[in-house]
């Protein structure tokens, strides 16, 4: 007896591909949503991302079954779209994104004709899934609020950790914090609404700005051992590696073209090493401290978060193979990485002082640190 065309779709026939992104050019933002069916079952909406020469820029693309063709819906320059849904209607999307690089994640009503949208939320909670109601006349959203405060705790001591900043919406930290060599913390911050670069005491006292009124947020700061900072900023659109003087001044931009993530600096304070997420699949590189021509490394696999050793030989960093996310190590001069049976929170691992052992957070056993 032949099937149904609905028997075999219940069934997960008929499968064909009707959409593909590309590196170079856009990405699809399925990391933590999935597409929208238009109610006619004709379209799907999925939000993502597209490469420019003036930046990237966050979209909605809608896919066309019957045409075979993907276009970008009309949108305000928003930063970012974490979710969009079709209203029963098919006129107009739900759609939960920011109006900023600093600004909270909102819910919108958006006309799919105009890109006209109406904000929903008028707080400073981040949204991020959504679900409709059958008529479209109610929301389900989930809200997010997190708070995020630096604490100091000293190495292998079983004391309590003191806090040392404080606030009901700052993301102290986050996106990044180090020591500098004369024992102050430097840190990113958005209590100004914008990512800036800070630095203070050990114990939290002199806070001080260094980034001012960017155009776009910083992060990742990694102070040199002459007192200079290497940090990734989007300043001008797109991601790249930048350097400041310790008190913010004498900015200049290392890195350009593609985008930039992810800095670390080596221990002689010559080289900058990051990652290039524009090539496929994403690269490690480095760059004189003083601008230059990069220089790419030899990788076997999809690689993030480098970290060297404090003698500036080895590199661990984070990659993706066959067999999922792995934590490895390889020598800064080429060579078979030694890859790990575990994987840190966000990929990140840091060295021991002497370079015996990597500190990682293990997210099995509720993000404790490990050794």
């Amino acid at each position: 007896m032949q099937a149904s065309a609905a028997s075999l779709q219940n069934a997960g026939g008929g499968e064909r591909v009707v959409a593909r992104s590309m590196p170079a050019k856009n990405w699809f933002g399925l990391w933590d949503t999935g597409p929208s069916w238009s109610p006619d079952g004709r379209r799907i909406a999925l939000c993502g991302g597209e490469h420019g020469a003036s930046g990237d820029r966050a979209v909605i693309f809608d896919v066309r079954l019957d045409e075979g063709a993907m276009a970008t819906l009309p949108t305000p320059p928003w930063t970012s779209i974490e979710h969009a849904q079709w209203r029963r209607d098919g006129t107009g999307l739900v759609v939960v994104a920011a109006a900023g690089d600093s600004k909270p994640t909102q819910v919108w009503d958006l006309d799919a004709s105009t890109g006209r949208a109406r904000r929903i939320t008028n707080d400073v909670n981040d949204y991020q899934k959504i679900t409709l109601s059958a008529d479209s006349r109610l929301v389900a959203v989930e809200q997010r609020a997190s708070f995020n405060h630096l604490w100091v705790i000293a190495g292998g001591d079983t004391a309590p950790a003191k806090q040392l900043t404080f606030g009901s919406t700052d993301s102290d930290g986050y996106y990044g914090v180090a020591w500098t060599p004369e024992g102050r913390i430097v840190f990113v911050s958005n209590r100004t609404g914008q990512y800036e670069i800070w630095s203070m005491n050990a114990d939290g006292s002199d806070p001080r700005q260094l980034t001012m009124r960017s155009p776009g947020p910083n992060y990742a700061p990694r102070p040199t051992p002459d007192g200079r900072i290497a940090f990734a900023s989007s300043r001008t659109g797109r991601s790249h590696i930048w350097r400041m003087d310790g008190d913010g001044r004498n900015v200049v931009q290392l890195t350009g073209r593609h985008s930039q993530v992810q800095p670390d600096v080596s221990a002689d304070g010559r080289w900058v090493y990051y990652v290039d997420v524009d090539v496929a699949p994403a690269a490690i590189e480095r760059v004189s401290i003083e601008g230059g021509a990069a220089e790419r490394l030899p990788r076997p696999s999809r690689a993030t978060t480098p970290a060297l050793s404090p003698d500036g030989t080895t590199l661990a960093y984070n990659q993706y193979d066959g067999g999922g996310w792995h934590n490895a190590i390889m020598s800064t001069a080429g060579g078979p990485p030694r890859v790990f049976d575990w994987n840190s929170v966000r990929g990140i691992v840091h060295w021991a002082p002497d370079g015996s052992a990597l500190i990682y957070a293990d997210s099995a056993t509720k993000n404790n640190l490990w050794l």
